[in-house]
């Protein structure tokens, strides 16, 4: 299946790159412009936190979910809505920060299943704020030509 964008996709990206754009020029307007001189070496801000690195099981974890959420992507039952809150999600959010609050909903909820695939994707989008009422936006059947066929398979030139 060819990977397709969509326009509420590339709304979604434009405006979310817009807001990066934005965010970015604010922060360097406000960055002091002098330079250290020539003969002298930059001097280097504070070393980041050192993160330890995760266990095994949360990299397996991590993987199940972000492949869940690709699958997500690619599917055409579930509504550009949901595709776009998840997408954006994604994007402002680590992979761990995700992964904690969906692994922390199942430790609080025992009776749900992480072996479960609509388990992950469900809490997924909660985690995400999708609502229960955008989920069940029904997604957009694909257009249909006077032939029959749907414009992805539709020969060029008609």
């Amino acid at each position: 299946m060819a990977n397709k964008l969509n326009l509420g996709m590339a709304t979604s990206l434009a405006a979310s790159l817009l807001l990066f754009a934005a965010s970015a020029n604010a922060l360097t307007t406000q960055l002091p412009t002098t330079q250290a001189p020539t003969d002298q070496a930059p001097t280097q801000g504070p070393p980041a936190p050192q993160v330890p690195d995760p266990e095994p099981a949360e990299y397996q974890q991590a993987l199940r979910l972000l492949s869940i959420m690709n699958s997500a992507f690619a599917n055409d039952q579930v509504n550009e809505v949901t595709k776009t809150k998840l997408f954006n999600c994604m994007f402002f959010n680590s992979l761990r920060t995700l992964n904690n609050g969906v692994q922390q909903t199942f430790v609080d909820n025992p009776g749900l299943s992480f072996d479960n695939n609509v388990h992950v994707f469900r809490i997924a989008t909660a985690v995400c704020g999708v609502t229960a009422e955008e989920l069940a936006i029904p997604s957009a059947p694909p257009a249909q030509t006077p032939q029959g066929t749907t414009p992805q398979n539709q020969a060029p030139g008609r």
